[in-house]
């Protein structure tokens, strides 16, 4: 199970674990919303002339273009 939940860790450690796993979903969440996004707009704006592509952000931010 994950360390979060170990019941030996004080009320500060606890919170301080929580607030970085809630901060690590809001980045995920945001960059999921980001790529939605960048892809509508760019369907929007090539899609019809050149196909479909998708935009797709790397762990360490960098930037693909697919298809």
């Amino acid at each position: 199970m994950s360390d979060l939940f170990k019941s030996s860790s004080s009320p500060a450690d606890m919170a301080s674990r929580k607030e970085a796993l809630m901060d690590s979903v809001r980045s995920e969440v945001a960059l999921a919303n980001a790529q939605e996004l960048i892809n509508v707009w760019a369907s929007e704006r090539v899609g019809s002339r050149s196909g479909h592509f998708l935009v797709k952000f790397g762990a360490d931010m960098s930037v693909k273009v697919l298809g």
